[in-house]
């Protein structure tokens, strides 16, 4: 009996030490909850062949005394053909171990994912995938999936006297445009207007600027986009140091986008033209004019930013179509002839303006403080108008639907209310929507929640409480 007795502890105490041994077994002093996991009891698995065996599983891929362990180095994946890489941290072998980046070599030996379209390791998976973010691809420009070659970006940096490739970047945006390449990436860093007066004519380029301030010392545009020209500005602040001039100009058959870009402290417009324009998550901020647009029988598009403190007007938009949405225009106006907002579409019934929240700007009293529009067919819809001081009526000439405005007669049928708002913090332009908000479910509930309006200013899903959703650019969490 006694023999048998220690028999059983040992083959016991044996069972427990494989079951740790095992690549699968759920550790309860490091894991959150193991009692929910079947292999915490789990076996580990065996084999008979010694070194790399392909009856292992991919997690544990040497057969290493009878029982199947982790990798240590490539050639112990060798023999398994679609992940013959050793993810060494982990053990496990899989198709390539760069973690959520492409290879440094790009192109070379080392490189595990060199095909175009999936040449990022996911971290994961440890499989290759398409690039989501700039900053996974040894480029530093990620487009559509794809990570654009070096050859094809010109690299600027401050202080920089080079000839534009990544090793050696040039010192100035004019020298980046002359290396004639379809991508630009701009190091963090401040440049004055001796090298960044940017003209772009005739020229397919998208710039990559985060971190960047472009900031004029003389007189003229810092951004002047002229031509035939297809330019994507992403990232980057332009400060025109309140000259007397624009900063951000396109004129005729170009097509401009502005991503994440803040314009600030123009003496005259902070952008103004007759393009194609759209502008996302963006800041227009402290110029005399925030935007200026005739753009005729083009279209225009402003979605998730802020036209905020500029001195005159907000924003005066002329435009075939216009989809104008998740935007915060505040605070606006000096008590001028203008409007925060002035519309003028040819083409109302294909415009979307709605969710923006439109507060605390001044007109002088004999102009609506928060909108006009061109004509009565153009709708505002599930926006906030609220707290502007001009004529006495927030808004002229448009229809309004389903949105609170101050002063207005409630109409139940159009779902119109007048309900203060209840912003966190207009003092500090905070306004966002406090928890007990009235507005909180009085979007219409007939509201196309897809594509611009799928999310709020913050990119929140909309709705966030259930149908329907909030008013305004804020979603309530």
């Amino acid at each position: 009996m006694r023999t048998s007795y220690l028999f059983a502890v040992t083959a016991s105490l044996a069972l427990a030490s494989c079951a740790k041994d095992n690549p699968n077994y759920c550790d309860p002093a490091t894991s959150a909850d193991c009692t929910t996991d079947a292999s915490i009891d789990a076996p580990p698995v065996s084999c008979t062949t010694e070194g790399p065996d392909g009856t292992c599983p991919p997690t544990a891929p040497v057969c290493n005394g009878r029982e199947c362990t982790g990798c240590t180095q490539d050639m112990d994946c060798a023999p398994r053909g679609t992940t013959p890489v050793c993810v060494e941290a982990s053990g496990v072998c899989g198709v390539c171990d760069d973690d959520d980046r492409q290879s440094p070599d790009v192109g070379g030996a080392a490189d595990e994912c060199p095909n175009v379209g999936t040449q990022v390791c996911d971290g994961t998976s440890h499989t290759c995938r398409a690039c989501a973010v700039d900053s996974e691809c040894a480029s530093l420009v990620c487009d559509g999936g794809t990570c654009v070659a070096s050859a094809d970006v010109a690299y600027v940096a401050p202080g920089m006297t080079g000839n534009c490739d990544q090793a050696t970047p040039c010192g100035s945006m004019s020298a980046a445009l002359g290396a004639n390449r379809p991508n630009i990436v701009v190091a963090a860093g401040t440049y004055d207007a001796g090298n960044t007066d940017i003209d772009i004519n005739n020229r397919d380029v998208e710039i990559r600027a985060t971190g960047a301030t472009f900031q004029r010392t003389g007189n003229g545009l810092l951004l002047n986009i002229r031509g035939n020209s297809r330019v994507v500005v992403i990232g980057g602040t332009f400060d025109g140091t309140s000259r007397a001039d624009h900063i951000i100009g396109c004129t005729g058959g170009t097509a401009m986008t502005l991503m994440d870009v803040t314009v600030k402290n123009s003496g005259a417009y902070g952008i103004s033209g007759d393009c194609t324009m759209t502008i996302r998550q963006s800041t227009i901020t402290t110029n005399h004019d925030g935007i200026n647009v005739n753009a005729g029988t083009k279209p225009f598009t402003m979605t998730r930013s802020i036209v905020s403190n500029n001195a005159f007007v907000g924003a005066t938009i002329t435009a075939q179509t216009a989809v104008i949405m998740n935007n915060y225009i505040v605070k606006n106006g000096a008590g001028g002839a203008n409007a925060a907002l002035t519309l003028a579409v040819t083409m109302p019934g294909a415009s979307r303006i709605e969710f923006n929240t439109i507060a605390e700007n001044k007109a002088d009293a004999a102009t609506a403080g928060a909108v006009v529009c061109g004509a009565s067919t153009t709708q505002l819809r599930n926006s906030i108008i609220f707290g502007n001081n001009g004529s006495g009526n927030e808004v002229s000439t448009c229809t309004v639907r389903f949105s609170t405005v101050e002063g207005a007669t409630p109409d139940p049928g159009n779902g119109i209310i007048d309900a203060t708002p209840m912003f966190i913090s207009t003092a500090t332009d905070n306004f966002h929507l406090m928890p007990a908000s009235p507005v909180a479910g009085k979007a219409d509930p007939m509201a196309v929640l897809t594509d611009d309006a799928a999310v709020d200013y913050d990119g929140e899903s909309r709705p966030q409480g259930g149908a329907p959703a909030d008013l305004g650019a804020d979603e309530i969490p």
